[in-house]
């Protein structure tokens, strides 16, 4: 089996129910701290709940978590996670809010 490393693919996308939170807790913290991949995290969740869910994740492992405002831009490395009530898009590296899709 070739282990080349995939060009082009830079993009993890994560998404879970309220009932998720164990498993994406396990999950972040066992990326590496070199992760070649920007990861986007959505999980289903009312509008008024806490957004809380950054400040565990950052805490999970070593990579920064953050949920980004927009125009934010993405990096390798690092986890973002989508804001209560609202999905995230990667557009050409920047983070929009508001939108349920994945861009190229």
């Amino acid at each position: 089996m070739d282990n080349a490393p995939v060009i082009g693919h830079d993009i993890v996308t994560i998404g879970a129910s309220a009932g998720g939170f164990e498993a994406l807790n396990k999950l972040v913290g066992d990326l590496p701290a070199d992760l070649p991949a920007a990861v986007f995290v959505v999980v289903h969740l009312g509008e008024g709940s806490t957004g809380m869910l950054p400040r565990i994740l950052d805490r999970a492992g070593p990579l920064e978590a953050v949920s980004p405002e927009d125009g934010y831009s993405a990096e390798r490395g690092r986890v973002y996670v989508a804001p209560s009530g609202r999905s995230s898009v990667a557009r050409t590296r920047r983070c929009t809010r508001g939108i349920a899709a994945l861009m190229s």
